[in-house]
């Protein structure tokens, strides 16, 4: 899942954060043997001069802290079938920005 950040100079990788929640804990991510061991990349579209953040979606409830003052709520639903995680469904803040239909990336901009 990928959102565009409009101005990176605001969101730094070092102080974004991003946690989970299972089972009604809340755990901050940390998974020092993979190539983003925090859940999320950042990366440039050099044809679009735009940055974008790449979360990658471990459970139902992420908390994403883009830095001290802003942390942002995304809420999925999900199959699970042969082994598979299938996301079907993901709001952003309370608001429905992908439902399985077309690329899994929608702009928010702050």
């Amino acid at each position: 899942m990928s959102e565009e950040i409009n101005d990176r100079s605001n969101y730094s990788a070092d102080n974004i954060h991003v946690f989970n929640v299972t089972n009604g804990v809340k755990t901050e991510v940390n998974y020092p043997n993979l190539d983003y061991p925090h859940d999320f990349m950042i990366y440039k579209n050099e044809n679009l001069n735009s940055y974008y953040l790449r979360l990658f979606i471990d459970t139902d409830t992420t908390y994403l802290e883009l830095n001290k003052t802003i942390t942002d709520t995304v809420i999925s639903t999900s199959q699970r079938s042969y082994g598979n995680w299938i996301l079907t469904k993901v709001w952003y803040n309370g608001i429905v920005k992908w439902d399985s239909n077309g690329p899994m990336v929608f702009t928010i901009l702050k």
